[in-house]
């Protein structure tokens, strides 16, 4: 029971709460007393709840180390702290993590905590970012280099925008995919943010969870009227599309076409196993 009163007050802690929109729930159980189904089966009360999970999965190596999505984490603090080339958008950017992990990992190390979970929490979303495109990774043994090269290939072939840095802030976010996956990067930052007790204030002070940033993207121009400031603003939210080549190309994944992903007839085992996706 309290674990569902936790549960379903989630909705009202998301971005959206000040509006009349009701927020669907995931939640994970280890499915004791098959609770899971139980909630499914109730769609009176429930219906706004999708459990999943269950114990021997959630509680895998993987799962618990996490080493490689603490690795993206690791390269997403690095990118967001401006030792890129000039500070700037650099499509063929190469961490070198395996041969030269030092920068990296020390970036890493001097990153306040608030920082860190943020990274993290933008790493475990990059699944949910190439499903939104159509997109899988899986475990390559190719280059690094090749890796980046397809990859991008990959990625942009997605969009009608040919990004290199400098993006203006789009008139809205509809009309093209880019803008939309721009938005959604936003949205989710903003519930992140919420669900762990940021709030908004117009002197951002990150060292009590405030931040000027935590509106609806469609506000900006409201509060921030200089045009070079909404540029510089929006890009944080490309780069975590933009980025995910070299971040998986580096931990040796290569980005494919669900579509093009070739499975065997019938009832033959598919040719790329299921745990070889990230």
């Amino acid at each position: 029971n309290i674990n569902l009163e936790i549960a379903s007050s989630m909705q009202d802690k998301t971005y959206l709460r000040k509006t009349n929109i009701k927020t669907k729930v995931l939640f994970g159980v280890f499915n004791q007393g098959n609770i899971a189904r139980r909630l499914d089966d109730d769609n009176d009360h429930f219906n706004i709840f999708t459990p999943f999970g269950d114990s021997k999965d959630i509680l895998s190596n993987d799962n618990v180390f996490a080493d490689k999505n603490h690795m993206l984490a690791k390269f997403i603090n690095y990118t967001y702290s401006g030792l890129l080339k000039d500070g700037k958008y650099n499509s063929g950017a190469i961490f070198d993590y395996k041969n030269s992990p030092n920068q990296v990992n020390m970036e890493w190390f001097n990153a306040k905590h608030t920082d860190k979970t943020s990274s993290l929490a933008q790493a475990k979303h990059q699944l949910m970012k190439l499903k939104t495109l159509g997109l899988k990774s899986i475990k390559s043994n190719k280059t690094i280099q090749e890796l980046l090269d397809m990859n991008r290939s990959t990625l942009e072939s997605k969009f009608d925008v040919d990004f290199k840095g400098n993006y203006p802030f789009p008139d809205n976010f509809t009309d093209k995919l880019f803008d939309k996956m721009l938005r959604l990067e936003h949205n989710r930052w903003n519930a992140y943010h919420y669900l762990n007790g940021w709030e908004y204030s117009e002197d951002k002070n990150k060292s009590i969870k405030e931040h000027d940033c935590l509106l609806p993207i469609e506000d900006f121009p409201k509060y921030f009227k200089d045009k070079k400031r909404l540029t510089d603003l929006i890009e944080w939210d490309i780069y975590s599309f933009m980025y995910l080549p070299n971040y998986l190309a580096e931990a040796g994944y290569e980005i494919v076409d669900k579509e093009k992903i070739i499975l065997n007839k019938g009832n033959k085992q598919c040719k790329t196993k299921h745990s070889d996706y990230l």
